[in-house]
């Protein structure tokens, strides 16, 4: 799984204790129509959204996610109330409650990746710029770039050693 963007009102503890405890690589924004201006900066391979305090904010949120043509996963973190309220299906895909446990966490995270196609660890990241040494792929805040052999060698040397100057 590479980075998460977790969009929240509440700090991540509150939100989704368990999250923590995995130690995976994640960036949180407000749960506000401006975060998702952010997201292709970001270069997230999911969104986490939180819905458990604010459901009708968070389905509009990412009803305006899924109008934009984003291909990031979504999973929604609920409250069990809400969760007949909205269609969800339409807007994330996947679930999980705030009490969920770090393992089912897990677990729902790797079942999600595994069924967005997720490239695992053959996609590195840094900042907006994804590439996937599988497929020779690079894009940047979602546009794929043409780049030939030997640049992308040298960009993918780069990128696996930011902040180092050569």
């Amino acid at each position: 799984m590479g980075r998460i963007a977790f969009l929240t009102d509440r700090s991540p503890d509150q939100a989704l204790p368990a999250l923590q405890s995995l130690g995976l690589d994640t960036k949180v924004e407000p749960l506000a129509p401006d975060s998702l201006g952010h997201l292709p900066d970001l270069g997230p391979s999911l969104v986490l959204a939180d819905a458990e305090e604010n459901p009708d904010h968070a389905f509009q949120l990412l009803t305006a996610l899924a109008l934009s043509g984003a291909k990031v996963p979504v999973l929604v973190v609920l409250a069990r109330p809400d969760l007949e309220r909205f269609a969800w299906h339409d807007v994330a895909d996947d679930f999980v409650h705030s009490g969920a446990s770090s393992g089912e966490l897990k677990v729902r995270l790797a079942m999600l990746d595994r069924r967005s196609g997720g490239a695992g660890e053959a996609t590195i990241r840094l900042g907006p710029v994804s590439m996937n040494t599988d497929t020779y792929q690079v894009m940047v805040s979602g546009r794929i770039l043409d780049l030939t052999y030997k640049e992308f060698e040298l960009l993918r040397f780069l990128i696996q050693h930011p902040g180092r100057v050569f």
